[in-house]
């Protein structure tokens, strides 16, 4: 008892802090005291973890200058002049207060929760059946009356890429058998031909079979009919493969449809057709980088020379996902460099 009142004597600036009896409401009286006691793990038992009542130990603290400083549960109590039960029904009291508050955000929390899960229901049963669902193109798409088979749809499916191999088993096999007779013209000028040729016939052999056992359709290559049959429709049905605006889609229309569509979009956005002078200008480009010597050397203007150029050309890819009619889809305008006099410029 006399270290507390020495120190509440030199620490008069705690005592002036902590008069309660100047404060009226007694949960303001509370919250100060609850402000300065921290509550901490049992650091260590003096006796079992399941006969122990005890869970939290109470650190205590009063204000110095800026910072705090840790006191026993005595001074603090003296500096405060209030019980240990007081202190305990303070700590209570703002736990119950604390739990009271979160209980009830938590309930406020789970009413929005309901009535926005009930917005969606609402929302979700007022959506209209005959709304239009977004569907993933198919890869061919046909607005023409020609029809196409399905080893013929399954070849343009793979894209403007694709490069079908064709399987020719006739070919390979004469490919082979002037192999064969090469190879037997080679080993009558060798010396020693006898230890080689028994090796040379199991490699040639063993082709033979590999061609011979060799389905003439596999999947993703196509034979030479298919590709005459899908030429020959598109060149007497005067049709137009073209890509979709979106996705991987091949187009499949009429040549004409696809010349009004290019044509229509032109006169919608005032473009202005002119008859350009193109070997005038493809003498100019070749004529202004010969001047550029002192920054382009000769080699790399012979490279970058502008020699059989085409002109830019501009074609369209129909925006499938646009409309469901045909007569309604736009195009999307795309103009091609490649082989413009300039093309090669451009790169270097």
């Amino acid at each position: 008892m006399r270290a507390a009142s020495c120190l509440l004597r030199k620490n008069k600036s705690a005592r002036k802090y902590f008069m309660l009896s100047t404060i009226p409401s007694l949960q303001l009286q509370r919250e100060l005291i609850v402000r300065h006691i921290n509550e901490n793990d049992v650091y260590r038992r003096k006796t079992a973890a399941t006969e122990s009542r005890r869970t939290r130990t109470l650190a205590y603290c009063l204000p110095k200058g800026r910072g705090s400083l840790p006191v026993c549960e005595i001074t603090f109590q003296n500096t405060l002049a209030v019980s240990e039960k007081a202190v305990r029904t303070a700590i209570r009291s703002i736990h119950s207060k604390c739990k009271y508050i979160e209980n009830k955000k938590t309930k406020t929390l789970n009413k929005k929760l309901h009535q926005l899960r009930q917005q969606k229901h609402t929302l979700q049963g007022q959506r209209d059946e005959n709304e239009r669902v977004f569907q993933f193109q198919k890869p061919v798409l046909n607005f023409t009356d020609t029809n196409f088979s399905e080893n013929e749809v399954e070849c343009l499916s793979l894209g403007f890429k694709y490069r079908p191999t064709l399987n020719n088993t006739n070919f390979q096999i004469k490919n082979l058998e002037r192999l064969a007779v090469e190879t037997i013209t080679l080993l009558q000028s060798l010396e020693n031909a006898n230890a080689i040729e028994g090796e040379c016939e199991m490699v040639i052999r063993s082709e033979l079979s590999k061609i011979e056992n060799k389905n003439l359709l596999d999947r993703g290559s196509f034979n030479s009919a298919t590709i005459k049959s899908i030429k020959k429709k598109i060149s007497e049905g005067h049709l137009v493969l073209t890509k979709a605006d979106k996705g991987s889609s091949v187009v499949v229309l009429h040549k004409k449809d696809y010349d009004e569509k290019v044509l229509k979009f032109v006169r919608e956005n005032n473009f202005e057709i002119f008859n350009p002078k193109f070997p005038t200008f493809i003498k100019t480009v070749n004529s202004v980088m010969k001047e550029c010597t002192s920054t382009i050397s000769k080699g790399l203007i012979y490279h970058l020379s502008a020699n059989n150029t085409t002109i830019p050309r501009l074609y369209g890819l129909l925006k499938v996902h646009k409309s469901d009619i045909f007569s309604e889809m736009p195009i999307r305008p795309v103009v091609s460099f490649t082989n413009s006099p300039t093309y090669k410029l451009a790169k270097c």
